[in-house]
């Protein structure tokens, strides 16, 4: 999936600058941050495909 879309001005030279300052791109630090805000989700995501392709 590709996201293209504007963001708030703030949150994309936020990005950039956690993006510099870790060695990143901008596409790592946003995986990143979601992953981290959503690790909950992101758990049972992961859990419900693994669920998926054990049952094909």
């Amino acid at each position: 999936m590709q996201l293209n879309t504007r963001v708030d001005p703030d949150v994309d030279e936020l990005v950039a600058f956690v993006g510099d300052k870790q060695g990143w791109s901008k596409r790592e630090t946003v995986e990143h941050a979601l992953k981290k805000a959503y690790a909950a989700e992101f758990k049972e995501l992961k859990a419900r495909k693994e669920a998926s392709e054990r049952g094909s």
